[in-house]
């Protein structure tokens, strides 16, 4: 019977490293094609809505809600929504994993997660947006 062995360092860091990367990549690649002709202030009004909603998820993640005696809830689900539903793909990306990324890092002090862990977790999600953003745009 052969058994399972858990990621060693060296792989937690080599996936994680993957998992920015392509996450940084479709980020990148949706800007650049996102991005055509001169700003004007419309532009400025998602931008400003991507800083408050990455906002909200940094501070629902260091205010959870506290259910009985020891359990506790984080609510990040509704300001990713938002991001996924008001804002394009490409920057719908970057508000949750930066949101994310910076929640995490507020609540690293308290659960002793790894940055790797923290870094991967934000890729993950702002990967998620992306992909999420991009269906429901496409299959309006």
């Amino acid at each position: 019977m052969a058994t399972i062995r858990a990621a060693g360092p060296t792989a937690q860091r080599l996936i994680a490293l993957g998992t920015v990367g392509s996450a940084c990549l479709a980020i990148t690649l949706g800007a650049f094609r996102a991005g055509t002709g001169t700003p004007h202030l419309g532009d400025l009004l998602p931008l400003l809505l991507a800083i408050g909603l990455a906002g909200c998820i940094v501070q629902a993640h260091r205010s959870p809600l506290m259910l009985g005696g020891k359990a506790t809830i984080h609510v990040t689900s509704i300001p990713m929504y938002l991001a996924v539903v008001l804002l394009p793909p490409a920057l719908a990306g970057v508000a949750v994993g930066l949101g994310t990324l910076g929640g995490g890092l507020v609540g690293c002090r308290v659960c002793y997660n790894p940055l790797r862990h923290v870094a991967t977790h934000a890729a993950r999600l702002g990967l998620v947006a992306v992909l999420a953003s991009s269906a429901m745009r496409n299959a309006a």
